[in-house]
């Protein structure tokens, strides 16, 4: 996961289709967000800040404080305000304190890793009848895209069956390869190896070179 190739190649080709997954959803729905908060503001923050701006104004929140236009004490003052919420910080980005001042209509959104952008659980329990996991769900005043899990892991498994992510493949077999064969034993992570990385950025910019 913390391969130069991946974080170089990979990591543009997901938050792209992330952005398109949150795009989908924002324009299929007849109210626009009038006023849009990004949690999170590392790489993939950014970009959908820069995104999400075009379309209305956007502001950002880390707990990181030199990369956040808010305090969380004042976040909580400021919540109210936003009717689109999109979770980037791959942690929990908005948590049971800060969902419980949420008054008025607010879409959440995640488009990290993983189910933990928001402090839902306890709120999606009380929803007795989830059939689908990526079914869009409203509770109370939080309406909760794709059950709270990631945008892009939803069931169009066409939109990751794409020819990018064989280096995805690529790199997760050449990790294997490498494990297999490995003598070395470590408690921390092992990086992946070099000779293996520039390889498969040799192929791939080939691959690019003949479309």
């Amino acid at each position: 996961a913390c391969s130069w190739i991946k974080l170089k190649y990979e990591t543009p080709i997901i938050i792209d289709l992330a952005w398109r997954k949150l795009q989908e959803k924002i324009t299929s729905r007849p109210l626009k967000p009038q006023r849009a908060l990004v949690a999170g503001f590392g790489s993939l923050g950014r970009y959908m800040k820069e995104r999400l701006a075009v379309t209305c104004p956007t502001a950002y929140f880390d707990i990181d404080q030199t990369k956040s236009m808010f305090s969380k004490e004042e976040l909580q003052q400021e919540i109210y305000s936003f009717d689109l919420i999109v979770g980037t910080s791959g942690e929990t980005s908005i948590d049971a304190n800060l969902l419980a001042t949420i008054t008025s209509p607010t879409t959440l959104a995640s488009v990290s890793s993983s189910d933990r952008e928001f402090a839902i659980l306890a709120l999606r329990r009380q929803h007795a009848r989830i059939y689908h996991c990526h079914r869009d769900l409203v509770l109370g005043q939080l309406q909760l895209l794709n059950c709270g899990f990631p945008i892009n892991f939803d069931a169009d498994h066409t939109a990751i069956d794409s020819d990018e992510f064989q280096l995805t493949r690529a790199i997760i077999f050449g990790a294997i390869c490498q494990a297999s064969k490995s003598t070395y034993y470590s408690t921390s992570f092992i990086k992946l190896n070099l000779q293996l990385q520039q390889l498969l950025e040799k192929k791939l910019l080939g691959m690019s070179y003949e479309k």
